[in-house]
């Protein structure tokens, strides 16, 4: 079959037009990055799921079979597993107190909190693995805060549910007061935890608290309030970089004007999808976030923080997506070939470079801090390193070349997904 091949000018009408895709898409993949796994009963305009994949972990060294026990009132399994004991590295290195309220030779109960704009599947392969390395301990999926409630609920009305869930579902097992409880939180999910861990330990339960991923100091991105304040940050940056700020102006100029003629409110409609409770309280310095450190740091409750890092995943994906482009169009014309060649080589040695800058601009906020993310959460906000290290049994681990979730189709490892995630939990829980 014969192509008609297309001029360069309208070849770069087209690439440019898709191009000017990446300041939504940069922020898009933020937000998918909170922790979203979107299902047919996502929130509209909320963005596309995204699947997990998990690796490989350490099998126990316990022999005894799990047991799965189906929970009819939520509809999710739970499962039952044992031999837990306990392990853990401080920040410094040195080993931490144990708290003389848990009691390590009981198995543990493990209680999975999913993020925003997600759902209990984000554990599916975590939980498996999970079992592996503690086949005697009780794994609950929490599934009280529904999809649309990260977004319609408060941190605190949602740790409020999940309180009741959580006396429902272990008033069935014996001795639960005397079990250690691991509060395992992703994302948004690990606030949830948090405000959760004081409710159960003022009931007499032996709780821990890990989060990650988990925006213990907000997420900077959500500082703007409107279309025009992060368009007005964006072309200030890209202004101040010479030749591919330039060309980075002018390719946001046109994707104003492609969005504007197409949808004149569709970053404005994406901006209010900012704007219910369950995000709000992410935002930096909010109550929320300050009742939850006040909390944490008066309680004598161990915490593990797990940061990811991977900041350069925007020119990853880039890269990877120009790669994948070049062999759909292999079968095309040479003409149009080598007209997507030089556009992808000024993607690769000029524009890529600006846009991770820009990216982690937008994702961090600030200058005089670590600017490493996991390509939502800035480093610092998921360890806690201006609040919870100021708390007692409190300790940190960051895994780097993990994002804030998985992204199969690029290859790209989430931090709830890999190996080491699972491994320094396990030390946690065994201390």
């Amino acid at each position: 079959m014969h192509v008609q091949p297309i001029s360069r000018k309208s070849f770069y009408n087209k690439i440019t037009k898709l191009l000017y895709l990446t300041i939504p898409f940069f922020i898009s993949i933020s937000l998918l990055f909170i922790g979203c796994e979107c299902k047919d009963n996502s929130p509209p305009n909320s963005p596309p799921k995204v699947a997990s994949n998990a690796t490989g972990s350490t099998p126990s060294a316990f022999s005894t079979d799990a047991t799965p026990c189906s929970d009819s009132s939520s509809g999710v399994d739970a499962t039952l597993l044992t031999g837990a004991s306990s392990f853990h590295v401080s920040k410094n290195g040195s080993t931490a107190n144990t708290n003389p309220n848990v009691v390590t030779n009981q198995p543990p109960i493990f209680f999975l909190a999913h993020g925003w704009n997600d759902t209990p599947d984000r554990f599916d392969s975590f939980q498996k693995k999970l079992l592996e390395k503690f086949p005697d301990s009780k794994v609950i999926l929490s599934s009280s805060v529904t999809q649309e409630e990260t977004f319609s609920l408060s941190i605190e009305q949602q740790a409020k549910k999940c309180h009741t869930e959580f006396l429902k579902r272990t008033s069935t097992i014996p001795n639960a007061k005397e079990r250690p409880i691991i509060l395992i939180g992703h994302s948004q999910g690990g606030l949830r935890v948090s405000a959760l861990a004081p409710k159960l330990q003022e009931a007499g339960y032996k709780v821990k608290i890990v989060g990650i991923n988990t925006p213990f100091e907000g997420v900077p991105l959500l500082r703007f309030k409107d279309c025009a304040s992060l368009l007005q940050h964006v072309k200030t940056y890209v202004e101040q970089k010479g030749e591919a700020g330039q060309q980075a102006c002018y390719l946001i100029d046109r994707l104003i004007t492609a969005l504007n003629s197409s949808d004149p409110k569709a970053l404005s409609s994406f901006l209010q999808f900012l704007q219910p409770p369950g995000l709000q309280d992410l935002v930096e310095g909010s109550a929320a976030l300050r009742d939850i450190h006040a909390k944490l740091v008066k309680l004598n409750i161990p915490k593990l923080a797990i940061g990811g890092v991977y900041s350069n995943l925007l020119s990853e994906l880039l890269n990877k997506f120009i790669n994948k482009e070049k062999n759909k169009l292999s079968a095309e014309t040479d003409d149009i070939l080598d007209q997507f060649l030089d556009f992808s080589q000024f993607i690769e040695g000029l524009l890529t470079p600006l846009l991770d800058n820009l990216y982690t601009n937008l994702i961090v906020g600030k200058e005089n801090v670590d600017q490493s993310h996991d390509g939502f959460v800035p480093l610092y906000s998921q360890l806690g390193s201006a609040t919870l290290e100021k708390s007692p049994n409190y300790h940190q681990v960051t895994i780097h070349n993990t994002a804030h979730i998985s992204i199969d189709d690029f290859g790209i490892i989430g931090t709830l997904d890999s190996p080491e995630a699972l491994d320094e939990i396990q030390k946690f829980v065994e201390r």
